[in-house]
């Protein structure tokens, strides 16, 4: 059987190509300096020194092993300072090398994607590349598509969330296609790989795997609506449903669009949710203010060791990644003016989708540390038995008890834990609105609308640091930005990445 680059004899043996290796092993040495610092990144962040953090992370972009992800970190802190130029163009040198669009509809480039176990079964995992995770991807579109909201630019946003609304197609493809081991490999690490990912349980259950994030599909129909696009935007919310049943944001939206061109459907769901059907707003009202809420920070990543015996090699010892924190519940939170109101609604739970990323790609993280520690224990032997390789096979040897053997945790750590969402319909003029969170009211925000005009408030919560965008689309220019408001989570800084981050109650 041919695992990875290692080929298993009739006796369960390895013979291993030493001399042509011998090379890629050399790189073992060059691991990556920035596992580690994804708590140092969100302790400032979160603290309110978004400049230092920024150059935190700039000092690792030289590297390119380090650089994909240093992209998604930047950009994130840059849309966190109100530069959404910068923040446009980092996002841009990492989407659009991976994203080429043919006869208007996006294709990815794979490459980047899935579960990485066909990846260097020599190399530490600290050395290879980032590989951008599909719900970073699709996260980093996102954030895209609001910076060109937030510059006045409609129709570069409803085209960026349009390529990320259908490139989660491509990627369940992609981590389909190259995630999980053969059969006789994953049913060798069931166990272990159960026994890591028990620890995240709570975390993944919100959602079924890492591709799905619902509140795409809504900021996508909520950007095609207002584009004239009514019927492509009713898929979109259809969609969104389809992965959270009865979130009653994402019925009203799909509600209110079949009362005017499917009946039919209309009554049915009206039907099944009456309170939804009488709440509906009045069909007359054409302009909206539409919030997006972020509270907190993603799930700290580390690592522990997992002990198990190997046939043929003992006891192993292996270093897996896994995520550490609370387990994100979206607390009750409204959005009010002074003549209407409306519920925000759990859309994404980052903390969910990343949890799901790392299951899919355990078997391929620990199949790798497995035959690493298995070349490790036969490279022993060779140099032992001093057969013809012998020469080779001590300096493999060497460079593999060399290379330190620690988990790589890299993530992007200035995501939200969760992002909620909402939307109320207006009558045209000047309205004051109001959002009150588990960490008190922000407000009031002053939106003057005309017909067909929509207000768009994007409120950013750390626990520690906050920032919102307002502004008015399609056509109104660019939107404020400003900063401070009411901490929303009041979770203590982490600055040892071994350590839990420790947690106070909500401030209310």
């Amino acid at each position: 059987m041919r695992c990875g680059r290692l080929t298993w004899n009739a006796f369960g043996r390895i013979r291993i190509p030493v001399v042509g290796g011998l090379c890629s092993l050399m790189l073992t040495g060059c691991v990556s300096t920035y596992t580690g610092v994804s708590a140092h990144v969100q302790s400032t962040y979160r603290s309110g020194n978004v400049e230092q953090a920024i150059q935190t992370v700039e000092a690792f972009e030289s590297q390119s092993r380090n650089r994909p992800l240093v992209l998604l970190e930047k950009g994130n802190l840059l849309l966190s300072t109100g530069r959404v130029n910068e923040s446009e163009k980092t996002f841009a040198a990492l989407i659009d090398p991976m994203i080429q669009d043919q006869d208007n509809r996006p294709v990815i480039d794979l490459s980047g994607l899935g579960g990485q176990f066909g990846a260097s079964t020599f190399g530490d995992d600290r050395s290879m590349t980032y590989l951008v995770q599909g719900f970073e991807l699709v996260m980093a579109m996102q954030y895209r598509a609001l910076t060109f909201l937030f510059q006045g630019n409609l129709d570069s946003a409803v085209v960026e969330m349009r390529r990320a609304a259908r490139i989660q197609e491509s990627i369940r493809n992609a981590y389909q296609r190259e995630t999980g081991a053969s059969g006789a490999e994953k049913a060798a690490l069931e166990d272990r790989v159960a026994e890591v990912m028990s620890r995240m349980e709570p975390m993944l259950s919100p959602g079924g795997n890492s591709w799905s994030n619902a509140g795409v599909w809504w900021l996508s129909g909520v950007l095609r609506d207002v584009s004239g696009e009514p019927s492509v935007a009713q898929i979109d919310f259809q969609r969104a449903l389809e992965l959270q049943p009865g979130n009653p944001v994402f019925l009203q939206e799909l509600m209110r669009l079949m009362q005017q061109n499917d009946p039919s459907r209309y009554r049915a769901l009206a039907t099944e949710y009456p309170e939804i059907s009488d709440a509906l707003p009045d069909p007359s009202l054409s302009s909206s203010v539409v919030v997006i809420y972020e509270e907190g920070l993603a799930p700290l990543m580390i690592a522990d060791t997992v002990f198990f015996y190997w046939p043929g090699a003992h006891t192993i010892n292996i270093s897996v990644p896994y995520l550490v924190g609370p387990v994100y519940s979206p607390g009750t939170a409204r959005i009010r003016t002074e003549t209407a109101s409306g519920s925000l609604h759990g859309a994404t739970s980052i903390q969910s989708l990343s949890a799901h990323a790392l299951e899919e790609r355990m078997p391929g993280i620990m199949w790798r540390n497995i035959l690493r520690n298995v070349t490790r224990a036969t490279l022993n032997e060779a140099s032992e038995e001093a057969n013809e390789n012998w020469e080779a096979a001590i300096k493999l040897l060497l460079i593999l008890k060399g290379a330190v053997e620690e988990a790589d945790t890299r993530f992007w750590s200035t995501l939200p834990q969760g992002m909620q969402t909402g939307r109320v319909w207006l009558p045209p003029g000047e309205h004051k609105v109001w959002v009150d969170t588990p960490g008190g009211t922000v407000g009031p925000f002053l939106f003057r609308l005309e017909p067909n005009r929509h207000g768009i408030l994007f409120l950013r919560d750390t626990g520690g640091y906050s920032a919102w965008y307002q502004g008015v689309f399609p056509g109104a220019g660019p939107a404020q930005f400003g900063t401070g408001s009411p901490s929303i989570l009041s979770e203590t800084p982490v600055s040892n990445p071994n350590e839990e981050p420790s947690h106070h109650e909500p401030l209310l």
